[in-house]
């Protein structure tokens, strides 16, 4: 469910979705609830004790969806994996 509300009225195929669902449920067990929410808001969460869960965030995204999809996700939500 919580993953369903950050993507907000971004579609995704239910292909899609079971790709991302297991690294986003590591990633909140790794990171937090937190972080999750920082990144959904588009703010990102630049704490250091976050930083491995949320490269590993990005690494099995692009690789569950493939670059392009990555992409279209990340300006279709909004989120922010790591802050500028």
């Amino acid at each position: 469910m919580i993953l369903r509300v950050g993507l907000g009225d971004t579609e995704v195929t239910e292909q899609e979705f079971r790709d991302i669902f297991p690294a986003m449920k590591r990633f909140i067990a790794e990171a937090g609830m937190l972080s999750f929410l920082a990144m959904v808001r588009g703010d990102g969460d630049s704490r250091p004790e976050t930083l491995s869960a949320r490269q590993e965030l990005l690494r099995d995204l692009k690789k569950g969806l493939g670059q392009n999809r990555f992409e279209e996700l990340l300006a279709e939500t909004g989120w922010m994996l790591i802050p500028e």
